[in-house]
């Protein structure tokens, strides 16, 4: 049976952001990082546990709270996460949100009603492939005023094109069931190192594209 004693260099309870050195075979880490249990094999960690990824969008009370952009304008959350596809331009006036910003720090804000940590995020915009900035980001706050930047990315991971956003024109596969089914694909990395409650998704250089953010699905998965 494998030894669970740690060695001399292990933490006492073995926990923190950085596996280390030192250890039995058999011994565990709980690295707080990555929120994941490790086993140590002789030579390197491996995960024995990490937390299931859940849409967040199932988990939160979204009809009880709002969206607000930058420019003031706001609607109803819900228009954001409502896990529906969307692959006409004539989709955006009821089920997403558009603002024009221009070269400015545009972005959406949403309260999720409870603090979540969020590993992976994938964002489905305007389906007549522009309304999108180059320079992105996605921001946590607990308190709706204090933002700590938990995500940047200057091309949506998984596209084809130098576009923010996964937009309908570039892939038929672009909206939303397809990239929540193969979320590994399009996955934007969050820090997940806290929870949140408050988020907000911008970016600040719109004028790449026509000047407006214009989003149609936002899916985060976390727990």
């Amino acid at each position: 049976m494998a030894s669970s004693k740690m060695g001399p260099d292990c933490l006492t309870p073995p926990s923190g952001t950085t596996e280390p050195t030192g250890c039995d075979t058999g011994s565990l880490f709980y690295n707080t990082d990555e929120d994941t249990l490790k086993v140590y094999d002789g030579s390197s960690w491996s995960a024995v546990y990490e937390p299931v990824l859940t849409n967040i969008a199932t988990l939160s009370n979204l009809s009880s709270t709002g969206y607000t952009g930058s420019t003031g304008v706001s609607g109803d959350v819900a228009n954001l996460f409502d896990q529906i596809d969307r692959s006409t331009t004539t989709d955006w006036p009821s089920y997403g949100f558009q603002h024009y910003v221009g070269s400015s720090d545009g972005y959406v804000q949403f309260n999720m009603t409870k603090a979540f940590t969020i590993k992976k995020m994938a964002v489905v915009g305007y389906a007549g492939g522009s309304h999108y900035s180059n320079v992105n980001y996605f921001k946590g706050s607990n308190n709706g005023s204090t933002w700590t930047t938990i995500a940047s990315w200057t091309t949506h991971p998984g596209n084809p094109n130098a576009r923010g956003y996964l937009v309908y024109p570039d892939s038929g596969n672009h909206i939303y069931s397809y990239v929540h089914d193969h979320i590994d694909d399009y996955a934007i990395t969050v820090d997940s190192s806290q929870s949140w409650q408050y988020f907000r998704l911008g970016g600040t250089n719109f004028n790449v594209s026509n000047g407006y953010q214009l989003v149609l699905n936002v899916i985060l998965m976390g727990y």
